[in-house]
């Protein structure tokens, strides 16, 4: 393709939601407009967090071909591909680590296209593919940063990256699989005895407690249950050490109200009243968990709220994956298997990039044997 020209825009405002959507082919509700423009309304990018909108578009004769979901930041936080030691290093050797580039979705760690690309032939998509991965590596090594981040690759992204010389690094996360299961039953009859009884043990304990779940859509949500989401997760945000509140109110109603079909809501009763809940997102094949929280202390009601009720909805309509999010060894104890994930980076400092190659290389070993030790001792039988 001739004459593709490439453009940097400080957010969605400039751009048709139905333009983007466009190029959003897997349909992903976290690459949608809805999703991104609603950060950007509601104050969770942009102003003094951290992350400021840098989107790269590519436009051929007049329309939207290609983009990518860009931002520079000056911080690491709501990344989930953990730099903090690097960005130490940075600093020991008095060189300036922030600003940094990355391709990603704000505060999801969720694996889906960072390259996105109209529905057009494949030698024209590998045409803005390239157009797009050159352009953001000559605006990063043009401008003042300590490197360009591309975080959770699918394998097409990862593929055409490497091939542009960026260095992998590898994680892991726990995903659970339908292995074309027909209910929760079905799905422990392939698990270990031991385990099998555990998760029957916990579900008892729930139902013992008096506590019933349902799951809604954005579009079912009462107003006690849409401002009860949002508690559990500024609840959560609190509780824990690692907890940063990076989504307002006002981002929660944006979701309930723009993406209703897509939002997810796994909640626990008691009397009527909701006392926990997990709010999720969900497309045509996966279920994505993403903020649980309760107002009670009930044994298991997390494993029953974020896997086992999420267990029991995907079998019945048909999905294939749930993606909890990032961390939690509880999940594979409980059938979740573990998930290699890929990131793309190029760093500006030939020294300290240099280093950094080295321990990604290191690092990508040690997971690759860490995750074949797993998949060997799964409670999942293979039969």
């Amino acid at each position: 393709m001739q004459h593709i020209k490439l453009s940097t825009a400080d957010g969605l405002g400039d751009v048709e939601a139905g333009e983007w959507n466009a190029l959003n082919r897997s349909g992903q509700p976290f690459l949608s407009y809805a999703f991104l423009r609603g950060l950007e309304e509601t104050g969770c990018v942009g102003g003094d967090t951290g992350w400021h909108p840098n989107y790269l578009l590519a436009h051929w004769n007049g329309q939207l071909v290609g983009a990518l979901p860009m931002y520079a930041k000056m911080n690491s936080n709501g990344e989930f591909v953990y730099d903090w030691s690097w960005a130490n290093a940075w600093h020991q050797n008095r060189v300036p680590y922030y600003p940094k580039l990355i391709v990603a979705v704000p505060f999801t760690p969720v694996t889906g296209d960072r390259i996105l690309t109209a529905a057009l032939d494949d030698t024209q998509r590998k045409s803005i593919r390239d157009a797009l991965i050159r352009g953001a590596l000559d605006l990063a090594q043009s401008h003042d940063v300590s490197g360009l981040h591309w975080l959770f690759l699918t394998e097409e992204d990862h593929r055409d990256l490497s091939d542009a010389g960026l260095t992998t690094r590898l994680g892991f996360q726990y995903h659970w699989y339908n292995r074309s299961y027909d209910s929760f039953e079905d799905f422990t009859g392939r698990l270990r005895s031991k385990k099998r009884r555990a998760l029957k043990r916990e579900r008892r304990r729930v139902a013992e407690a008096g506590v019933t779940m349902e799951t809604k859509s954005g579009a079912e949500l009462n107003d006690r249950e849409r401002d009860a989401l949002f508690r559990f997760y500024q609840g959560t945000c609190t509780k824990f050490y690692y907890g940063n509140q990076y989504l307002n109110r006002d981002f929660f109603e944006h979701l309930f109200t723009s993406l209703p079909e897509r939002v997810l809501a796994v909640l626990a009763y008691r009397q009527g009243a909701p006392i926990a809940g997990a709010l999720c997102l969900r497309d045509e094949t996966r279920i994505y968990g993403r903020y649980w929280g309760s107002d009670e202390e009930v044994d298991c009601l997390h494993f029953e709220t974020c896997f086992y009720t999420p267990i029991d909805y995907t079998t019945a309509g048909g999905l294939q994956v749930i993606e909890p999010g990032a961390g939690g060894e509880h999940k594979y104890a409980r059938g979740f298997e573990p998930t290699i994930t890929r990131s793309c980076h190029w760093i500006s400092h030939p020294q300290l990039g240099a280093a950094v190659y080295d321990f990604c290389a290191g690092e990508a070993e040690a997971i690759e044997a860490e995750v074949a030790r797993l998949l060997e001792e799964s409670p999942v039988r293979n039969t």
